[in-house]
């Protein structure tokens, strides 16, 4: 195959199936032979969940408030929990309404008993995603 020649003209024409994943193009090389392409875009990297705050407020004696602002059109999100580095458990936080702020929020247990001054960690995912947000800390303090 000739490279194009630097009269010709490489054309793309593209469709927007949501977000531009895809272009169709064809040039023409100095011999007049008419070349077709195809680029496809990997898909854009998943979006992670800001701003995740954790603390005491409500909920059963064993639980905490976890709040995050949502990315847009995500409905599920997971939540990891830590302890000490070790992964204690993953907790699927069902679509509903972000609260008058913004934030989506759910009560969770780190474990059904807490240690007074254990350090749990905490971070979200949009469900089925591998972009966490930031691993936010918060030491138990009792209920």
């Amino acid at each position: 195959m000739d490279i194009p020649g630097t009269e010709s003209a490489v054309t793309c024409h593209h469709t927007y199936p949501g977000t531009a994943t895809r272009f169709d193009g064809s040039f023409e090389d100095r011999a007049g032979r008419r070349f077709a392409f195809t680029v496809t875009l990997p898909a854009p990297a998943p979006e992670a969940p800001k701003d995740v705050q954790v603390w005491r407020d409500g909920g059963a004696p064993n639980e905490v408030h976890v709040m995050w602002l949502p990315v847009e059109g995500a409905e599920d999100y997971t939540i990891r929990i830590f302890k000490n580095g070790t992964l204690l458990r993953t907790v699927t936080a069902p679509g509903r309404p972000p609260n008058e702020n913004g934030y989506r929020q759910v009560h969770v247990a780190p474990e059904p008993y807490p240690v007074v001054g254990q350090i749990y960690e905490y971070d979200v995912s949009v469900k089925g995603t591998d972009a966490w947000s930031t691993r936010v800390a918060h030491q138990w303090a009792g209920s």
